[in-house]
């Protein structure tokens, strides 16, 4: 038996592609439609044709049929034949609308009402939490720059930079007019060998002035000054000798930052940073031109351009342009699909 005959689609299925036209398809069975006119030029076709008779028929739809009409309705006039019953109203709108409808679609069926595009977005999720990153990484955030370290005050802040970057903590807690504090920012806080490491943790100092007092009498019994690597939850890695030379805190430093997978260049989490930020402006740009597309969509297609342009070389800002490149002028804001979670 020969089977190199081509395949052919199944038969559409009118019911189906009725309620599509009629937005009473479920979901899953739109989706599966959608995608066959999107490949099946037939399809097509068919699919604008009944979406424009389901535009032409909505005067039915919304007018009062005769059955239900009351009897106080009726204007009866013997002395005037024509009087005016709705119900003719009704039959004469609708028979000019099929009329008028079949002889639009079958004089011009290029200007059937446009089908709107599926896209599929692959970065822009349009529900759900909005993603989020460290403030600081995004305005180019480095713990030390030429030869000064970059302390943060904000343990909270610290802590969500170091989850972030899969980095620990330098805390340093000292007291402003303390001379041991002093002397241990001039010597080994200042030594370029331990600067180098420094890079590799995010650094927060707290000013023992103001802890709580019982968080102060804690630390100092366990050193003073008080320097430790500690984990992003807290957990202490390291106790740091700080009165010791510089040599020895820089090994102590690196032993215990070695104990640890290594960290990600700041340059790549600032990177991912970057991306985060862009995907949140182009998710509140999308939502935001699908909004006003019903009502100005010459503002809303600006808008979006403006958003893809400004996110532009990220997966956001493709959402963006295949948006942008999906809607025709003239046809229905496209229907978005979110990526997979």
């Amino acid at each position: 038996m020969n089977n190199d005959h081509p395949r052919h689609e199944p038969d559409l299925d009118l019911d189906a592609l009725r309620a599509w036209a009629e937005g009473t398809l479920a979901p899953e069975a739109r989706r599966v439609l959608e995608a066959r006119i999107a490949r099946d030029p037939e399809a097509a076709q068919l699919a604008q044709q009944l979406r424009a008779a389901q535009l032409f028929t909505e005067p039915l739809r919304t007018a009062v049929p005769p059955s239900r009409l009351e009897f106080s309705d009726l204007t009866l006039d013997i002395e005037r034949p024509r009087s005016r019953r709705p119900w003719r109203w009704v039959a004469g709108a609708a028979a000019a609308v099929l009329v008028a409808g079949a002889l639009w679609l079958g004089a011009r069926p290029d200007a059937v009402p446009p089908v709107p595009a599926n896209v599929r977005l692959t970065a822009i999720m349009l529900t759900g939490e909005e993603p989020s990153w460290p403030a600081p990484l995004t305005a180019g955030y480095r713990p030390v720059r030429e030869g000064t370290i970059a302390w943060f005050d904000d343990a909270e802040a610290a802590a969500r930079l170091a989850r972030f970057t899969g980095r620990r903590v330098l805390l340093y807690v000292h007291f402003a007019e303390c001379p041991l504090c002093q002397a241990l920012e001039s010597t080994a806080l200042s030594d370029p060998g331990v600067l180098t490491l420094l890079e590799r943790t995010v650094p927060l100092r707290l000013d023992a002035a103001k802890l709580p007092e019982a968080e102060v009498q804690q630390i100092m019994r366990t050193s003073w000054p008080y320097l430790a690597l500690r984990e992003a939850d807290g957990k202490v890695v390291r106790l740091l000798p700080v009165r010791a030379p510089a040599e020895e805190m820089q090994q102590a430093l690196d032993s215990a930052l070695e104990s640890g997978p290594p960290p990600a260049p700041w340059e790549q989490s600032e990177a991912r940073a970057n991306v985060l930020a862009a995907t949140l402006y182009a998710r509140r740009a999308l939502l935001q031109a699908r909004e006003r597309a019903a009502t100005d969509p010459a503002e809303a297609r600006g808008e979006l351009a403006r958003a893809a342009k400004q996110a532009a070389r990220t997966p956001a800002g493709d959402d963006l342009a295949r948006v942008l490149s999906a809607w025709s002028d003239g046809a229905p804001f496209p229907i978005l699909e979110e990526p997979s979670r």
